[in-house]
């Protein structure tokens, strides 16, 4: 819940794996009903190594960021959304084709561009304590593109749930 992430976060941090990285968070509200939380975060990744030691040429980065609300609108009604995105790339010198058909390696130098991100709505409405709904909307979506080709995924995803609690007498 944005509820328990209210004001700010900053982080940076720079290792041998991960370069550099920074991460940004706000979190707050308008009035009592309404909470929200913010966030920035970049990466960038040095080289990996061979196993003799030697810096292969795949440099990465991913920048993404997102927002989530939550809103109590009534004592039995909740609502919550969130979205975020990403966008980032691997820099690729070779790609090594294997198999019996193969011809050798091929060396082309691009970056592998990936993005994508998701958004999400829930809305819940409680008839009493023992019987609630749930309504939760869902898409997410894909892209990534290399030297042979690419893939594009976009999911989306729609679920009502009725829940009954039984009554002792």
């Amino acid at each position: 819940s944005s509820q328990k992430t209210q004001g700010s976060a900053v982080a940076a941090s720079a290792g041998f794996d991960e370069r550099d990285k920074a991460s940004l968070r706000y979190g707050g509200g308008v009035g009592q009903n309404l909470s929200y939380r913010i966030f920035a975060q970049g990466m960038y990744g040095d080289p990996t190594v061979d196993a003799s030691g030697r810096p292969q040429p795949d440099p990465w980065n991913l920048q993404q960021g997102g927002l989530r609300l939550d809103w109590s609108i009534s004592a039995q009604d909740n609502f919550s959304f969130e979205g975020g995105g990403y966008d980032g790339a691997i820099e690729v010198a070779e790609l090594n084709f294997s198999g019996p058909s193969a011809l050798g390696p091929a060396e082309p130098q691009q970056d592998v561009a990936m993005k994508g991100g998701n958004i999400q709505g829930r809305w819940t409405h409680h008839f009493s304590d023992h019987s609630s709904t749930d309504v939760l909307a869902y898409c997410n979506w894909f892209d990534r593109f290399d030297t042979l080709g690419g893939d594009i995924r976009n999911t989306c995803d729609v679920e009502v749930q009725h829940d009954v609690a039984g009554v002792a007498n």
